[in-house]
């Protein structure tokens, strides 16, 4: 976690590049999530869905919604390389 107590304006096109990949994750998660509760939803009105199956397709979906967001807590920032692209653009 990082915050933009910083006078360098690197960090807020960073900031910004995080929320966006962040926000396509919850994105994911979320189609993923109706998808699957959708699919059990047809094959119990079906008859083929008995309730055991809706309880591990839901906590399934939990499991693969956090292991998918846990990608974002790797995200990694190169402040040198931000530095260095800063300087390019002063220079131009």
């Amino acid at each position: 976690m990082w915050s933009l107590m910083d006078d360098s304006l690197g960090k807020v096109a960073t900031a910004i590049r995080l929320a966006r990949k962040t926000l396509a994750i919850a994105r994911q998660n979320i189609v993923f999530a109706i998808g699957v509760k959708v699919a059990i939803l047809i094959l119990a009105a079906c008859g083929y869905a008995p309730m055991w199956l809706a309880v591990f397709g839901d906590t399934g979906v939990l499991i693969l919604a956090v292991l998918n967001a846990s990608k974002s807590a790797s995200y990694q920032v190169n402040y040198a390389q931000v530095a260095s692209r800063n300087l390019e653009r002063r220079h131009l």
